[in-house]
């Protein structure tokens, strides 16, 4: 998926998602988009968070300083956090320690070792 994120800091600011699509006819002439398959040329509107509904939820509104954006993108079922570590298991997550092996789904250190998973920002 490529992602873009326009942000409006501050009060009566707005958090707005968007995602690359692309547009097809199904069966019936209606149009749908399609995200996520390499082809999108057109941005998808995908949330919209005004500034007020997080006044609202939490009495808080969006940032003003410079900040950070965490993506989990949660792509695959066999490697995604939170995994059930057996109760031997220690509570460690360093994949160059063999004791904290099974605290990873199996699989998961070889893949990020291998560069098989790419973050581009």
């Amino acid at each position: 998926h490529t992602f873009r994120v326009e942000w409006q800091p501050g009060r009566g600011g707005r958090l707005d998602w968007f995602t690359k699509s692309h547009k097809e006819l199904d069966e019936n002439g209606n149009i749908f988009h399609i995200e996520g398959d390499g082809k999108g040329q057109d941005w998808e509107h995908s949330l919209h968070i005004p500034d007020f509904a997080l006044e609202e939820a939490m009495g808080s509104k969006i940032p003003e300083e410079p900040s950070y954006v965490i993506i989990n993108t949660a792509i695959s079922s066999t490697w995604a956090f939170p995994y059930d570590v057996p109760d031997w298991c220690p509570k460690c997550y360093d994949c160059d320690d063999p004791k904290c092996a099974c605290a990873f789904n199996p699989g998961f250190c070889n893949m990020m070792k291998t560069g098989k998973v790419a973050l581009k920002i």
